[in-house]
């Protein structure tokens, strides 16, 4: 009779089992637990670490801030120095864009499309300023060697009697007025 187990074999064997679903279902509650607050410290480091990195920016912004208002008063105070102020500001800005390592790009008189964004076409007589930048509309920025914002340019294109077209829609402006 050794292929009978008998009830009180088969007892023990439910109440081992029983012991072993229980021990799983603390083990597995404790997972959870350990997996939940491993959760909340891993948002709470994220907080945490978006605020210090944005913490530098906002700050220089901050003082950014103080100039404008600065500038607010200077203007009401002191009418006469309102341009050096505003270069002034200007200068402000653009060194707390270098404290994140962002600068502008130099000057530039051609025409390069890794750096360039024409917006609109010049029409011009003179061959040799075929495809030259006629005028900045929008200052481009570096952050560090990478393109952050490309210069919008007004492009010279080369297109005979170009003179004469811009002279004859002055002439024809003027008889309209007329």
């Amino acid at each position: 009779m050794a292929g009978k187990t008998t009830p009180a074999a088969l007892h023990q064997e439910l109440i081992q089992i029983r012991k072993m679903l229980e021990q799983f279902t603390q083990e597995e509650s404790a997972t959870k637990q350990a997996f939940s607050t491993l959760y909340t410290e891993l948002e709470q480091y994220k907080k945490e670490f978006l605020f210090q990195a944005e913490k530098g920016l906002l700050q220089d912004l901050l003082l950014f801030y103080d100039s404008l208002i600065w500038f607010q008063s200077s203007i009401q105070n002191e009418a006469e120095n309102r341009e050096e102020n505003l270069e002034y500001l200007i200068a402000e800005f653009l060194e707390v864009l270098r404290r994140k390592d962002v600068t502008p790009f130099p000057p530039r008189t051609e025409f390069d499309p890794k750096f360039h964004k024409i917006v609109q076409i010049s029409p011009v007589e003179d061959i040799e300023q075929d495809q030259m930048i006629d005028r900045v509309l929008k200052k481009g920025f570096y952050r560090g060697e990478n393109v952050l914002r490309a210069e919008e340019v007004i492009l010279n294109k080369h297109e005979p009697g170009a003179s004469e077209a811009a002279d004859d829609e002055s002439t024809m402006e003027q008889q309209d007025d007329q």
